[in-house]
């Protein structure tokens, strides 16, 4: 890595979406020489990825977090399996927390969920303390209201530990 790598990647660093030509302006270059100088260092492993850093309102708290969850393929399959099923499902109507809901209404939802969805219920079900009789119905109430419910979830776990946690 000579000076001008340097300089390029002083560049990057403060604005990972700078042209090239740019670039290559400031670091008098060719534009297919950056380009190749770039892909180097990427190659090289210097830059391993670009990133976006967000404009936050100074109003509200936020709370970056690395978190590692372990889920077991068996749970994660059993849910899998059940929203295939009801996806599947050639019935004009699916229950759903004792109500008869339309089909499609069922499976455009189910068909939006997403990885995080799966494990918020499965932490939902993890710290379930009570009798639950009929585990597919519980389970499939759990995913269809996943997406209305997830966000005010841990908005609300947040709210609370942020307040010391009582009350």
């Amino acid at each position: 890595m000579d000076d001008l790598d340097r300089k390029i990647l002083s560049l990057l660093a403060k604005n990972a979406r700078m042209p090239v030509k740019e670039i290559a302006e400031q670091v008098a270059l060719t534009s297919p020489a950056v380009s190749s100088r770039i892909h180097k260092l990427e190659t090289d492993g210097i830059i391993s990825g670009y990133t976006v850093v967000l404009n936050r309102p100074a109003d509200r708290v936020y709370v970056d977090a690395l978190i590692s969850l372990s889920v077991t393929p068996s749970h994660r399959d059993e849910l899998v399996e059940l929203m295939l099923d009801t996806v599947c499902s050639t019935k004009s109507s699916i229950r759903v927390a004792g109500e008869e809901l339309p089909a499609e209404v069922v499976r455009s939802r189910l068909l939006k969920l997403t990885g995080a969805h799966l494990l918020y219920v499965l932490d939902r079900v993890r710290e379930n303390t009570t009798d639950v009789r009929h585990v597919r119905q519980y389970l499939l109430t759990a995913l269809y209201n996943a997406p209305l419910t997830m966000d005010n979830h841990y908005a609300l776990m947040v709210g609370h530990d942020l307040s010391g946690g009582s009350g």
